[in-house]
C-alpha cells in the first residue's frame, strides 16, 4: 500500500493538478494522527457517478488534490485530469468533497504526458489525495459494474 501511496502522491501532487504554493503550518493534533481517506460508494459504480470523499488526520489549512488514478504499467500511474478537486483541510484536519469518477478516462502521467485511455475494467482504479508536497493517505480502490 505504501507504493500506491507514494505513486499517487507523486502524480496528483506533482502534476499540473497541483498548481500553487504549499503553505507551511505547524502540525496540529489532527495532523499527527495517521491520515485516512474514505470513498462512498467505492464499488458497483457506473461511469459518471459522484462519490463522497472524506479524509481525517490531515494538516489543517493545507490544500489537497483529490483525484482518480490507476497504475497503468509497473511504476507508472495515470490520473483523470478532467475530474479532480482542490480542497483545503478544515481546522480539525478533516475534509469532505464530491468527485465524479469515470470507468474510462484520458490518463495523464505525473509529468503531464498523455498516456492514453485508462479503463478501470482492466486497471485497478483508485481515489486518493495528496498535498503539494506529495504527502497524503493511502488511496482507496474503486470498482465499476
Amino acid at each position: 500500500m505504501v507504493a500506491w501511496k507514494s505513486r499517487f502522491a507523486s502524480i496528483v501532487g506533482g502534476s499540473a493538478l497541483a498548481v500553487g504554493l504549499a503553505v507551511a503550518f505547524q502540525p496540529s493534533a489532527a495532523a499527527l494522527a495517521s491520515p485516512t481517506v474514505t470513498v462512498t460508494p467505492s464499488s458497483g459504480l457506473a461511469d459518471g457517478d459522484t462519490v463522497q470523499v472524506a479524509a481525517s488526520g490531515l494538516e489543517a489549512g493545507t490544500t489537497y488534490n483529490v483525484g482518480q488514478c490507476a497504475e497503468v504499467e509497473p511504476g507508472a500511474m495515470a490520473c483523470n485530469s478532467a475530474s479532480h478537486v482542490r480542497i483545503t483541510a478544515n481546522a480539525d484536519g478533516t475534509l469532505k468533497t464530491q468527485l465524479t469518477v469515470n470507468r474510462s478516462f484520458a490518463g495523464v502521467l505525473f509529468d503531464d504526458t498523455h498516456w492514453g485511455t485508462v479503463d478501470c475494467a482492466t486497471a485497478q482504479c483508485v481515489v486518493g489525495l495528496s498535498d503539494d508536497a506529495v504527502q497524503g493517505p493511502a488511496p482507496v480502490a474503486i470498482s465499476f459494474r
